[in-house]
């Protein structure tokens, strides 16, 4: 559909297609919406997981006059969306990562000049020299330049360039998060492609790094302006790894959760970034201005690395990082795109993508005691996108179990040395004595003299 096919309507028809992140945004933006300015918009949310199993019927996509999509996982579902949308005449935004990111955005697909093509293929070299061949490259920040340029670009006078412009400043509003983001985004929508007479507010940035505080939704920039705000008045303190952007309200579940937990035993400094920079957003909060850490432990909500997220980086950096702060590194990773149902039922238990993106990963970077916090879990049906809700949801005995080994990790971290109590486990295969201390080949016995020598001198 051309932007000269386009006419204002009393109400312009959206379909929403997500892998589950930001439902309950975008639920609770389209009650605004409907409070505030009435029936402009007539939104369908449909999960990506649900069209794949065939209880979703995508072909009702078709009807939508403006096709948002989040697709984060390689699915079925891909394929079919694009079956439906491939010859519809509606307007399709967002980005798919159908086959680790092979099908590109779907609106890209559909431009035909020749003109147009060199300026895709020239968008597409860029992000491939931001990605790189070597992971370690990958920077998301670059990316986010990108971005802010095409706004700039915006401004030629040309059709393209302005599309360009008003696709990517969509996807800021989405990148960044939360209900107020989600609601303009979908009045954004209906303005520049529904011809609604209705003026959004633009983008709402958080700072990048930045401290947020999961249970009063405040944002901080700088460390100094948070402890004005919360002192450590106690005796320990906690720092938490938050996913930034779009996942960071679902990532703030279970640090709000452990927080009232162990709320008046410590202190709490819970941390994001948008760009997977963790390594340097630890270097900027969780040391004073002497270079000490004051962080006690650090329990971590995400998934992936810490630096650079799903593309990888340079994992020296982060290794030189969290040597420097020494101090336990919990890692309480919820289901992102997971249900606790599934989950429960099932006799595997995560999905292999999500061991490998919330178990394996993670402890590569040096997390341990890996125990899930979270899932989504289905709320009941809501009118505003016609679908059931499913948002991120505490599972308390886990969260129980994640505050328990904190006190333990904290408690023994109060401890002088010679109170502390070390058990020594051998592995004994065959079960008789020729196999105690067994291990391929090396020295145990010896390893363990050297282990309990230095036990010795620290005390």
């Amino acid at each position: 559909m051309t932007e000269e096919e386009m006419s204002p309507s009393k109400t312009t028809k959206i379909a929403v297609v997500t892998s589950m992140n930001g439902a309950k945004s975008v639920a609770e933006a389209m009650g605004e919406i409907r409070r505030e300015d009435g029936d402009v918009i007539d939104l369908k949310l449909y999960y990506v997981d649900d069209i794949g199993k065939g209880i979703e019927d995508v072909s009702s996509l078709i009807d939508a006059d403006i096709v948002w999509l989040d697709i984060r996982n390689d699915t079925p579902a891909v394929k079919l969306i694009k079956e439906v949308l491939s010859d519809a005449d509606n307007v399709v935004l967002g980005y798919s990562m159908g086959n680790y990111f092979g099908e590109g955005p779907v609106w890209l697909e559909r431009e035909q000049s020749p003109t147009q093509q060199r300026i895709i293929g020239w968008i597409r070299r860029r992000m491939e020299e931001m990605v790189g061949r070597d992971d370690t490259n990958f920077d998301l920040s670059k990316m986010q330049g990108m971005m802010k340029m095409a706004g700039v670009v915006g401004k030629i006078p040309s059709r393209f360039f302005k599309e360009v412009s008003r696709r990517t400043t969509a996807m800021e509003y989405w990148q960044y998060g939360g209900k107020e983001n989600t609601k303009n985004l979908l009045l954004y929508l209906a303005k520049e492609y529904g011809g609604q007479k209705i003026i959004p507010t633009s983008p709402q940035e958080y700072p990048e790094p930045g401290i947020y505080h999961p249970l009063t939704r405040e944002t901080f920039s700088t460390l100094k302006d948070y402890l004005k705000r919360y002192e450590r008045t106690k005796e320990q303190t906690v720092g938490m790894l938050l996913v930034g952007g779009s996942n960071l309200e679902d990532s703030a579940v279970g640090a709000s959760e452990i927080m009232k937990r162990l709320k008046g035993e410590v202190n709490f400094i819970p941390i994001y970034s948008q760009n997977f920079k963790y390594p340097e957003a630890i270097q900027d909060f969780f040391f004073d201005g002497d270079g000490k850490p004051i962080v006690d432990m650090v329990v971590s909500f995400l998934l992936f690395r810490m630096n650079g997220g799903p593309m990888g980086g340079d994992p020296k950096l982060t290794l030189d990082t969290l040597q420097s702060l020494d101090v336990p590194v919990i890692n309480a990773s919820p289901m992102y795109l997971g249900e606790i149902q599934n989950w429960r039922e099932s006799k595997r238990g995560l999905s292999p993508i999500e061991v490998i993106t919330q178990i394996t990963l993670p402890e590569l970077d040096g997390c341990i005691e890996p125990i899930l916090p979270c899932g989504h879990e289905e709320s009941g049906f809501d009118q505003n996108i016609g679908t059931k809700v499913k948002a991120m949801t505490p599972i308390p005995d886990r969260l129980d179990r994640i505050a328990g080994r904190m006190e333990g990790w904290l408690r023994l971290k109060r401890k002088e040395n010679a109170e502390k109590k070390v058990a020594i486990i051998l592995y004994n295969y065959p079960p008789d004595e020729s196999g105690v201390g067994a291990a391929g080949y090396l020295n145990t016995m010896e390893s363990i003299k050297k282990l309990l020598k230095t036990l010795k001198e620290e005390g």
